[in-house]
């Protein structure tokens, strides 16, 4: 009788840690269909001094650098490069500036022509680092213009974008700009 009641109490047992289990799985698989996972974003943005951001390609006397940016001060075109800060998330497609711009304002006394090329940077996914996405325009004098590229263009977000442009006498380079996902949580 002994064992009898004995096999009854681990028979119980069993039972409830069993029902236990069901109700714990179908709680969670609930709660998973209920819950939102994924992370909620927000956009945010950086403008940068070209003063600090951009460089002569080469090197050159003709580059002014002053708080609104870099100029050509000379008479002849020179090639300068600008470098974003950039954002990672590792295995996540939200990082990276979703939108990159550069504006170039003429300070010559002519119309003439500017032409910019963005560049992603590293990547999350299959594109190419060497692709390139060139923009042109031509400014009235004392005019501005913003050259913009988007991550929906690239087809990748722009992780440590970099912007090469031409600049002719008179042309200056007055702000970069990134736009960027930031995970904010649920």
């Amino acid at each position: 009788m002994y064992h009898e009641q004995e096999l009854q109490m681990h028979t119980s047992l069993a039972n409830s840690r069993f029902a236990a289990f069901v109700v714990f799985v179908a709680t969670g698989a609930w709660l998973a269909s209920a819950t939102d996972v994924s992370a909620a974003t927000s956009i945010r943005n950086t403008v940068t001094s070209p003063a600090g951001a951009c460089q002569p390609f080469f090197s050159t006397t003709q580059a002014r650098y002053s708080a609104t940016g870099i100029r050509n001060a000379g008479n002849a075109t020179f090639y300068v490069v600008c470098s974003m800060n950039g954002t990672w998330n590792e295995n996540s497609a939200n990082g990276g500036a979703v939108t990159i711009s550069v504006v170039v304002r003429n300070g010559a006394a002519g119309s003439q022509g500017v032409n910019c090329t963005a560049r992603p940077g590293y990547h999350y996914g299959g594109i190419s680092l060497q692709a390139a996405y060139p923009r042109a325009a031509t400014l009235a004098p004392g005019t501005s213009h913003e050259f913009e590229w988007t991550s929906a263009e690239a087809g990748v977000m722009f992780r440590n974008p970099n912007f090469t442009c031409t600049l002719p006498p008179g042309m200056e380079i007055t702000a970069v700009r990134s736009d960027y996902t930031v995970d904010i949580g649920n």
